[in-house]
Order: structure tokens, then C-alpha cells, then sequence
């Protein structure tokens, strides 16, 4: 499977490419997959990069239905490291980390019966680990800023929308 994501992180949406496989039955599947996202995003106050890639080795989905369209919750486990930096007037702000963590994600799969198949929904990544970050221009950045010096903790979001086959 070959798709398009947006990540949110920090509060930003980017373009991701997602790899997949897949071994599915009526109700539920179980797959790996291979995420990554770059990309810089210039605005008028600030100059912000965000890179991450997260590879799962083993996820879950369930079928809420045995229909051509049904709601559909997962979980798996991943690996991740992410990037993420920002440059203001008043600094630069760097946050940076990899390790383990897990996912959960909702969302809704359509054409189910046929040889291709559209799934829409968002995936929350929840890292077991903290980015540690430098500069000080991270009062800059909503998600990243309300933890203690040093370190932080982040949950990226991802928004995505698949076509299967």
C-alpha cells in the first residue's frame, strides 16, 4: 500500500508516505508498515522543520462490520525519531529523540468487498521516550512547550486518508 498523510506536529500538517502490509479477514487485520514525513514550512514570524519516520512491526485493526463500509479501531507498536525545529526572531529551538512507543488510531474503510479499498481516520503515535530539545525559542511552539527544561514529551497526530490495493 502506497498513501498519503498529514502529520500534525508541532501543530503544523505535513505530507507523509506511508508503506504497508496487510493480512486482513472479515473482522480485523494485522500488518507492518513504514512512515515518513519531512518537509519545511516558511510563514511571516518563523521558519519550522519537521522530520519523522516511525516503522511498526506489528499492528492490529478491527472491524466494527462485515460490510462493504465499516468503522474500524487499532493499536500497534513502533519505533520512531523525529526531528522537529523552529527558527524565530527571538531564537532558535531544537527537539529531537527516538525510542519506542505504540499507536492507537479510528477511522473508516470503504470498498471492502472489492479488489481496492479507501480507509480514511487519524492515528494518535504515543512515544515511550522524550525529545530533548535546545534553544529557546520553544515558547514559539504550543505542543512542545508545556514541559520542564531540557526535555519534552509529544504526541504526534495523523490525519490520513489511503487507498488500498
Amino acid at each position: 500500500m502506497l498513501a498519503a498523510w498529514l502529520s500534525s506536529y508541532p501543530g503544523h500538517l505535513r505530507p507523509r508516505l506511508d508503506l504497508s502490509v496487510h493480512w486482513k479477514k472479515a473482522r480485523y487485520a494485522i500488518g507492518a508498515d513504514f512512515r515518513v514525513a519531512t518537509g519545511v514550512g516558511p510563514t511571516d514570524d518563523y521558519r519550522d522543520r519537521l522530520s519523522m519516520v516511525a516503522i511498526s512491526p506489528f499492528g492490529v485493526r478491527y472491524f466494527l462490520f462485515d460490510s462493504s463500509f465499516t468503522p474500524h479501531f487499532g493499536a500497534g507498536v513502533s519505533w520512531t525519531a523525529v526531528v522537529v525545529e523552529r527558527s524565530t526572531a527571538g531564537g532558535h529551538f531544537k527537539a529531537e529523540g527516538n525510542g519506542p512507543g505504540g499507536w492507537l488510531e479510528a477511522g473508516l474503510e470503504g470498498f471492502r468487498k472489492s479488489g481496492k479499498r479507501l480507509v480514511m481516520g487519524v492515528r494518535v503515535t504515543f512515544p515511550a521516550y522524550r525529545l530533548s530539545r535546545s534553544g529557546r525559542a520553544y515558547q514559539a511552539v504550543p505542543p512542545l512547550s508545556a514541559c520542564c527544561e531540557g526535555k519534552v514529551w509529544a504526541a504526534p497526530i495523523d490525519i490520513f486518508c489511503s487507498l488500498l490495493f
